[in-house]
């Protein structure tokens, strides 16, 4: 899943511009090596806490929703009250989930 959004967002970006890697795990002949630096140039993709791509993991849907919201820009830095049982106040993925059924 990861692929395909870093696919689909490669394919809507130009790919003219080299960048250095941020990541120890995507080097610069990735096939999304520019796509992935663009994202995270602009705050849609941060990688993991351990300073990590994983650029071959699947995205789960906490995941695929942030970046969804990241690049849509819908506002998620707000108060919401919890609609899901599954979605804790206290998750990190909370105000993502709110911020999209708000949308």
């Amino acid at each position: 899943m990861k692929k395909f959004f870093t696919s689909l967002f490669l394919f809507l970006i130009s790919s003219s511009v080299i960048f250095a890697a941020d990541f120890p795990d995507v080097q610069n002949d990735n096939d999304h090596f520019v796509a992935i630096k663009y994202l995270v140039d602009k705050g849609i993709l941060n990688g993991y806490q351990d300073g990590t791509f994983k650029p071959d993991e699947l995205v789960n849907r906490a995941e695929a929703t942030k970046i969804i919201v990241k690049a849509f820009s819908v506002p998620y830095d707000k108060t919401f009250e919890a609609s899901f049982p599954d979605v804790k106040k206290d998750d990190w993925f909370f105000p993502f989930v709110m911020a999209s059924k708000e949308a």
